[in-house]
């Protein structure tokens, strides 16, 4: 069933996540008007989250981040994203691994954030895929490899075609040798997408 796309603010802009925005499915509609003009929906975000759908956890997660429809609780956007990632729902997993990464609503842990960002990069999702890349080149939960962040950073570009990723490819290609700029390649021309798995943290 298609996606209902519904922007509730700009989200972890600075940790490089600029389009994870949850939508709720066509059977939600009524929740489609922006929360600062009609509070209530909330509450048909509020039903559905509870009642397991994971689309509306996720976005609710999202309205708390924000504060939003909501009193701003950080806490209780993990808790939200926390749910709808255990259903394998990528936005929410992303929101997570982010809040994991950056210490926001939970305590900072790198171990928690990289399983999370490995298991969607596995999957092909471009946001893992650059994020994963940049651990491997900070060294924030994994250690340095400037030929696994070469890799995950071209597949990141391939993946959305994103040319604000291309000037960290050009900063990690710096650093590499002629040799280890085709065993990226290799590395990256190899590459097969897994399924998603749920996360847990």
């Amino acid at each position: 069933m298609k996606h209902v796309c519904i922007r509730v603010g700009t989200l972890f802009a600075v940790m490089l996540a600029p389009s994870l925005f949850c939508g709720l499915m066509a059977a939600e509609r009524q929740a489609k008007e922006p929360l600062e003009k009609n509070p209530e929906n909330i509450k048909t975000v509020r039903v559905l989250a509870e009642q397991g759908n994971a689309s509306a956890q996720c976005f609710l997660g999202n309205a708390y981040f924000e504060g939003k429809g909501v009193p701003q609780n950080y806490v209780e956007a993990v808790k939200w994203w926390d749910k709808a990632s255990k259903q394998g729902y990528a936005h929410a997993q992303s929101m997570l691994a982010n809040a994991y990464h950056k210490g926001i609503g939970v305590p900072k842990d790198y171990g928690k954030s990289i399983k999370i960002y490995r298991s969607l990069a596995e999957a092909g999702d471009a946001h893992g895929q650059a994020m994963l890349s940049d651990a491997y080149t900070d060294g924030k939960g994994l250690p340095l490899d400037f030929v696994e962040a070469y890799k995950w950073i071209i597949l990141a570009i391939a993946t959305t075609g994103d040319e604000t990723k291309i000037k960290f490819r050009d900063a990690i290609l710096l650093k590499l040798t002629p040799e280890q700029i085709a065993e990226g390649q290799k590395r990256a021309a190899e590459f097969k997408p897994k399924k998603s798995q749920p996360a847990n943290t």
